[in-house]
């Protein structure tokens, strides 16, 4: 009979997002996550496969943890505009924690990893989809409430607001970027009053 693990795997996958969001997926070694998860190699190995199979967890805690919490108003069937605003002000504001120069796991994933993973690929997609998803359907709604101008496309904006975060997360990890994020952020919101045609 296989011996049950003598570990929790909820903190266990905390304890990995941790590591793998400081130092990526492959500057972080089996070393270190024994190091900070406090279980052997041989429980992780058997639980998880290998490091490749423990990542992709991590991967998918941290969508459930920091993501859905960073989205969670922006995907609330009533988000219009200011459910938008308050969550580029609340990614500004996260540019100015101590924490910043991580920027965002899914998307340090995927400037380190590309393509290349069709596993990791999936699920970096899976957040681009998620996020693009809240975006136009906030942006819909601003629309129809007269918030935002007819003329706005809301599938280009839907993008463009994606690519400005991913864009974010990225720039917060060089010096001085995570001080810089509010003005960016502040003009990428400015610039959805400015519809262009649709097309």
């Amino acid at each position: 009979m296989p011996r049950k693990p003598e570990y929790n795997r909820t903190e266990l996958l905390d304890q990995a997002v941790r590591v793998f969001w400081e130092k990526g997926y492959w500057d972080t070694s089996i070393s270190d996550l024994v190091e900070a998860t406090g279980v052997q190699r041989y429980g992780l190995y058997s639980s998880f496969g290998d490091k490749h199979g423990l990542f992709l967890e991590a991967l998918e805690r941290y969508q459930q943890t920091v993501i859905v919490g960073l989205v969670r108003e922006l995907e609330r069937p009533g988000a219009a505009l200011p459910e938008i605003e308050e969550f580029l002000d609340r990614l500004a504001h996260i540019g100015k924690t101590p924490g910043a120069a991580r920027g965002c796991l899914i998307c340090n994933t995927a400037a380190e990893l590309g393509q290349d993973d069709p596993d990791v690929a999936a699920r970096v997609d899976s957040y681009t989809r998620r996020l693009r998803r809240a975006f136009r359907g906030a942006l819909v709604r601003a629309r129809t409430l007269g918030q935002l101008p007819e003329a706005l496309n809301a599938e280009d904006a839907s993008r463009f607001l994606t690519g400005v975060v991913i864009g974010a997360s990225v720039y917060a990890r060089t010096p001085g970027g995570g001080a810089s994020l509010q003005p960016m952020l502040r003009m990428a919101g400015a610039a959805l009053t400015s519809a262009p045609a649709t097309g």
